[in-house]
């Protein structure tokens, strides 16, 4: 029968009575279900010595080895041994372990009446507010929130003399939230730092370390008054101000500060003001204005008084740059060059006294492109005899350099409209970062000298253009030798070192360097006129020189096979060797339009000698024909790198002592299925015939005892 005893109960139901099992006790069984209350325990104890089992009046052993006693396994008791039949059962899963509360849960409680609280405090706690919510109550009244987004919110928005989030030790200084969307920082119980709700920051203080990213905007907002009840500032208020500040040792003193004035009565539709820019003289205390930028936008340096854009103060007469006919005047955005923006003009007298403008610098304003402006610098000078200035030479918004054009071609650095004169063989000269010459460019074409573009680096010709248009490299005159009349851009090479042409590619992609002949049909550079059958699109020459000229000892040839039409153009190749005692090139070969390879003297094949071994493998990548005297009874393996269509010859010789046999692999194929008997007699030959069918299948031919 059931072991009889105590269902263990307190406040709440931590200790919980395992569900009798000893009815199902049969002396073979050893798993049984873990249930309270018929049902499995949520959660279900981690651990066999969270459980206390006794089978007839004997405490079991928890061993999670399962060697003696029980262990808990997937929800389930399992003894070491077999229960014997009708034996007592009693199961309790103890108070205290990971799970206090297995098979049970806690209420929920209320602020009031929390779920979880202390012995003497009732009404302070944790309880649960919501679904997925956790609450922390004290005095009976909600104080912290942990919501089911993973929020920690505090109930309480505070005040600056008690902020929502503080410190045991300094209960007025923390955060807090003064208003809707707002967030504000207090120490000693005054606010210092607030973020409203667009998200402005506004200090009630000296900030002193601050960092904004680049599109931050620091806003200095003063009125008179207090906070609590600010009153509209008055004419010369100190809006605010940037103090840079030196320590003299004893104390910090103001070196420099920016302040911002107010310069007239603010309304809702007008709020003048003028920007200072001040900094203290050696040896005196206090800042002095230096430049000043008014309400209406002039700025004065030197004066608080500018009357002009730009107004410079030299001395105590106020006099600006050249009198009236000043320096610095920024234009007013009408008239001069289409100018929006820009440095006004240098001015000067004539003989009547009548002011002339002689130039202008111009800044001006080129293009809008959703985020910014463009601008241009623009240079102009006056003709003698106009009263007007023209434009000379434009640096537009991308840094390209114009002169004689105000639309430098996109690409360029420097456009120039008209020419450009270099007097006496003067060169267009690169130097090097340490200022010495690294290379040059020199047209020649003085008096008694034929024109030329002579091209230098590091003090030496490397290259020449000559007035024939012949291109020199690494000599100064053509040798006056031609292997053909072909007339043109031809290229010379010297003999410097191991004279040839190195194209290179570094690109991370499959395509490589290329030499590419065009030809067209049209009569001008870029005309497209389609080329006809017969035509030749580009010629390799190989020539050598023969005693006293160049002379063709071979030659590539491309030329069109068809009719070419759009998105068509048939071509053959035609290769050619000059014979022994022949002047020109011969078609030897032409591989045709369809692919047809035609060769004019018949081709001759190599035939390869394999290495005798027990097992022969023949590289069709090294030649098409073989021969191979036998030395033993041999293997012709499946030879390597075969490609279908190959075809060729083996000759199987026998050695002097004969009656070798060769067995073979697996992809010869041969008449009938069966593979040959070689000739017996010593030095015999045999010769296989083979055509590759496939990468697998060699069709084979089998000719016995050839002499």
């Amino acid at each position: 029968m059931a072991y009889l005893g105590n269902d263990l109960q307190v406040a709440f139901p931590v200790y919980r009575n395992i569900d009798d099992i000893s009815g199902s006790f049969n002396s073979v069984l050893t798993t049984f279900a873990l249930t309270v209350s018929g049902v499995a325990p949520v959660p279900a104890p981690l651990y066999s010595q969270q459980c206390l089992i006794s089978v007839g009046g004997v405490v079991q052993r928890p061993d999670d080895s399962g060697s003696e006693g029980f262990r808990l396994s997937g929800g389930n008791i399992i003894f070491a041994s077999a229960p014997a039949t009708g034996a007592d059962f009693f199961g309790v899963i103890l108070a205290g372990a990971d799970y206090v509360n297995a098979g049970g849960n806690f209420p929920s409680g209320t602020a009031a009446v929390p779920s979880i609280t202390f012995n003497d405090d009732l009404d302070t706690g944790i309880y649960n507010s919501g679904i997925n919510q956790v609450s922390i109550t004290t005095g009976g009244t909600e104080r912290l929130r942990i919501d089911s987004a993973g929020q920690i919110e505090s109930v309480s928005l505070g005040t600056a003399a008690a902020p929502a989030f503080s410190f045991t030790t300094d209960p007025n200084t923390g955060l807090y939230s003064p208003g809707a969307d707002q967030v504000a920082i207090s120490t000693n119980g005054t606010q210092r730092l607030l973020i409203d709700s667009g998200g402005s920051l506004e200090s009630y203080g000296n900030i002193r370390v601050i960092r904004f990213s680049a599109a931050s905007v620091i806003s200095f907002r003063a009125a008179e008054g207090t906070q609590a009840s600010p009153s509209a500032i008055s004419t010369g208020f100190n809006v605010g101000q940037l103090a840079f500040n030196g320590y003299d040792g004893a104390a910090y003193r103001q070196i420099a500060n920016i302040a911002a004035v107010s310069d007239g009565a603010i309304t809702s539709t007008s709020s003048p003001g003028y920007l200072a820019f001040l900094t203290t003289p050696s040896g005196t205390a206090s800042s002095q204005e230096r430049l000043r930028i008014t309400s209406d936008g002039k700025l004065g340096l030197g004066t608080s008084s500018p009357g002009s854009i730009v107004d410079i103060k030299l001395n105590d007469t106020n006099t600006t740059i050249g009198g009236s006919a000043s320096v610095v005047r920024v234009n007013n955005g009408s008239g001069q060059l289409g100018a929006t923006s820009g440095l006004e003009f240098f001015h000067g007298n004539d003989t009547s006294s009548n002011t002339t403008r002689l130039a202008a610098v111009y800044g001006r304003y080129a293009s809008f492109n959703g985020s910014g402006l463009g601008g241009e610098l623009i240079f102009a000078t006056n003709t003698p005899g106009d009263a007007t200035i023209d434009e000379r030479m434009r640096i537009d918004s991308s840094g390209r350099v114009g002169i004689g054009t105000a639309s430098p071609p996109v690409g360029s650095t420097l456009a120039v409209n008209g020419q450009i004169w270099a007097l006496a063989q003067q060169a267009v000269n690169f130097m090097n970062s340490d200022n010495t010459l690294g290379c040059s460019i020199q047209g020649l074409g003085s008096a008694g000298v034929n024109p030329a573009m002579v091209f230098s680096t590091s003090y030496s010709e490397r290259a020449r253009i000559d007035n024939s248009g012949r291109l020199l490299v690494g000599t100064s005159t053509h040798s006056g030798l031609n292997v053909t009349s072909y007339t043109g851009l031809n290229a010379y090479f010297a003999n410097t070192g191991d004279t040839g042409i190195s194209l290179s590619r570094f690109q991370n992609t499959t395509n490589g360097p290329s030499v590419q002949l065009l030809k067209s049909r049209g009569t001008s550079v870029g005309s497209l006129t389609t080329v006809s059958s017969g035509d030749s699109l580009g010629e390799v020459v190989f020539a050598g020189a023969d005693g006293d000229e160049f002379r063709a000892g071979a030659s590539i040839e491309a030329i069109v096979d068809g009719t070419p039409g759009n998105n068509d153009m048939p071509g053959r190749l035609v290769f050619s060797t000059t014979a022994d005692g022949a002047s020109s090139p011969t078609e030897r070969m032409r591989i045709a339009q369809n692919g047809v390879i035609t060769i004019q003297n018949g081709a001759v094949a190599v035939i390869g000698t394999l290495t005798d071994a027990a097992t022969i493998t023949p590289d069709f990548a090294a030649d098409c024909n073989f021969t191979v005297t036998l030395g033993g009874n041999r293997t012709i393996a499946n030879p390597s790198n075969l490609t279908a269509g190959q075809s060729g010859s083996i000759f199987l010789v026998q050695d002097a002592t004969g009656s070798r046999t060769v067995s073979w692999g697996s992809y010869w194929d041969f008449p009938g299925g069966t593979a040959p008997t070689l000739s017996t007699a010593a030095n015999a030959v045999d010769r296989i015939d083979y055509v590759v069918r496939t990468s697998t299948s060699i069709h084979t031919v089998f000719t016995a005892n050839y002499s």
